[in-house]
């Protein structure tokens, strides 16, 4: 199966657009590693990965979840006002992890959205950060750094 893991778009219609039709649509599937819709086009960018049909996954990122649930954020109030209930409680069924085809997809850590690791992360720290994972393949984004 080839996936397009697009994580941490950040509300960024215009970008999405763009790299969708640079050829991750084409994939098998779309995973929206989250963090899709806390951005300038909210609701252009979720109509836009909805737009894949069955092929678009979601998993839950810190700032859509702080957005939809935090009544004091003014910025998560703005992206609030932007989409509909319907939007809103999509946004919010959405999982915090994904196992697809061998692979578990996590915003930040398997175990939180917050939690970062990164290249020079102590080896007994990925141990901790992967206890209880069958997959083999662990797939993260949260910090906005690209490294394999």
């Amino acid at each position: 199966m080839r996936v397009a893991a697009l994580y941490d778009v950040h509300g960024n219609a215009p970008a999405l657009e763009a790299v969708l039709a640079d050829g991750a649509a084409d994939a098998d599937a779309v995973v929206f590693g989250g963090d899709l819709i806390w951005g300038a086009w909210p609701r252009e960018t979720l109509e836009l990965a909805r737009s894949l049909g069955d092929k678009a996954r979601f998993i839950m990122g810190n700032t859509d979840r702080r957005s939809l649930s935090d009544e004091d954020d003014p910025s998560g109030l703005w992206v609030q006002e932007r989409l509909d209930i319907d939007a809103q409680s999509f946004v919010l069924s959405w999982p915090v992890t994904l196992s697809l085809d061998g692979a578990l997809y996590c915003h930040g850590t398997p175990r939180s959205d917050t939690e970062v690791v990164t290249p020079v992360s102590p080896e007994s720290f990925w141990d901790e950060v992967l206890a209880g994972v069958e997959e083999e393949i662990v797939v993260c984004g949260h910090f906005h750094f690209q490294y394999d």
